[in-house]
């Protein structure tokens, strides 16, 4: 068999054949034009050092190099693509000689899908192909980079999640990437779905749930079959494995959002593992500084935790006009590593130091930016709207089960952000939510807690973490800039 399927490949015809992404046509490649005509320049260019593409799990790397090998392939005397999954060039001689008598045979294209093999199996591969010849333009295809010398990476990055002004439009919205592909893939299999004015702002938030993820996104319209996208918005809430799907549904080897997640943590000693997990504390940007300081590690040692993560894909960085960097963790990997450390016992020690961290670096009293006085202001907060119960103490009414620990985890980051004092614009902008998603988790998060106001749902997390609380009468907005003015940039 794996003669038959190299040698398919090997001949360098682009007609259907065998693996993943020879069972007939593809779906749509939608939202990838730049990344795919960046990579045809780099392949066709004088530069012949082996191409790496990388990304998270689930951002669609197979799909993108499947679509390279049918568009580039004709260009060169040979073409051979060759899924390591199901070819162990390692374990059988004869798949070796294969890719080797390709890659030395005039100009050739080898793209190898490295799949799930670890990258100990692939690199000496790839170093060894990319010696046979010069004429040779290697394409890998692997989460991590190989560590080659010469080798050249392109990081694939989520498709484009709506801002606030694209879910404000209804035609801008449907022009969004990943609005578009969730579109594409609903109507396979719900013709009759449609964007409209009643549903725009649970697609833009559901698709910013999603972390633009390709994969995320397939098994989310594989739910939208019998699902609307505020049910599935809600079903996430209760479980994130509620993504899952079919063969059907997706060429991914990966049919449930779990599992593609855990792959990103293979390899990792527990104990690694929950050290890095321990970076989902973060709801927002955090630098090394955070990390050191919440972890209580050496600079040193927040240095190669924040290496690790990013070599596995597990946090994206944010440039920043000093030259510094921010790092942060998409929302599907953050419950993710939250659920492992909550199965571990480990997530409250984590939130409990990483208040510690910010009562050690946040003055208890700031000035107003402008330096007037506080204003006047009652307990009621004006951002929530009606609905919410009055007359509800301070603390925790008797009769009402602390519900801190009832929470999902959207409601919990939202309570976290409230507590650290920002608006619920703020809120919005930190989680990538639409501000009425913020305002109606928030009006749950006040239900569940028994709380009238955003500065007792700030004293009851206070609380809870054994921080001092804030008195009941200080306006929700002179609360936000005594708590956050210097450490927004921390914010769990």
């Amino acid at each position: 068999m794996l003669d038959d399927g190299l040698s398919w490949y090997v001949r360098g015809h682009l007609e259907a054949g065998g693996g993943r992404h020879g069972r007939g046509p593809l779906a749509p490649l939608l939202g990838r034009a730049a990344e795919l005509s960046e990579m045809t320049r780099q392949l066709t260019s004088d530069d012949t050092g082996p191409l790496t593409l990388t990304g998270p799990v689930g951002v669609g790397k197979s799909r993108l190099a499947a679509a390279v090998f049918r568009h580039l392939g004709s260009r060169f005397e040979r073409a051979c693509l060759a899924e390591l999954d199901t070819v162990d060039p390692q374990g059988d001689g004869r798949a070796a000689d294969l890719l080797h008598t390709a890659a030395a045979d005039g100009t050739t294209l080898l793209v190898l899908d490295g799949g799930t093999r670890p990258r100990r199996e692939i690199a000496p591969l790839v170093a060894r192909l990319a010696c046979a010849a010069d004429g040779t333009r290697i394409l890998t295809v692997t989460p991590r980079a190989l560590g080659l010398y010469g080798e050249r990476r392109l990081p694939l990055a989520p498709l484009a999640v709506p801002t606030s002004a694209d879910a404000a439009d209804l035609q801008r919205l449907g022009r969004v990437p990943s609005v578009r592909l969730l579109l594409d893939r609903t109507r396979s299999v719900r013709p009759g779905f449609r964007l409209s004015d009643g549903n725009r702002g649970a697609v833009a938030e559901l698709t910013r749930r999603l972390d633009g993820l390709p994969l995320a996104v397939e098994l989310a319209a594989a739910r939208l079959k019998v699902a609307s996208p505020a049910q599935l918005l809600r079903e996430l809430d209760a479980s994130p494995d509620a993504l899952r799907g079919t063969p059907a549904d997706t060429t991914s080897a990966h049919l449930t959002m779990g599992r593609a997640l855990e792959q990103s943590w293979q390899g990792l000693a527990p104990g690694r593992r929950e050290l890095l997990a321990r970076v989902a504390v973060f709801a927002a940007s955090f630098d090394a500084d955070d990390v050191a300081g919440t972890l209580r590690l050496s600079a040193g040692q927040a240095h190669g935790v924040l290496d690790e993560l990013l070599d596995r894909n597990l946090v994206v960085s944010e440039e920043q006009p000093d030259g510094g960097l921010r790092f942060r963790m998409p929302g599907l990997t953050r419950a993710h590593a939250r659920a492992f450390l909550t199965r571990r016992d480990a997530w409250e020690p984590v939130c409990r130091g990483h208040a510690a961290y910010l009562l050690r670096h946040t003055p208890t009293a700031l000035p107003l930016p402008d330096g007037g006085p506080r204003p006047e202001a009652g307990p009621r907060d004006p951002e929530v709207p009606d609905g919410v119960p009055e007359g509800v103490p301070d603390g925790v009414p008797e009769g009402v089960p602390d519900g801190v620990h009832s929470l999902t985890p959207r409601e919990q980051e939202v309570a976290e952000l409230v507590a650290e004092g920002l608006t619920n614009r703020e809120v919005a902008r930190q989680l990538g939510i639409a501000e009425w998603t913020a305002v109606n988790t928030l009006r749950k998060v006040m239900r569940k807690l028994g709380c009238p106001s955003r500065v007792h749902v700030a004293n009851r997390l206070r609380q809870t973490d054994g921080r001092p609380t804030v008195p009941p009468d200080r306006p929700a907005r002179g609360h936000a800039q005594a708590a956050t003015a210097p450490t927004r940039r921390a914010v769990a």
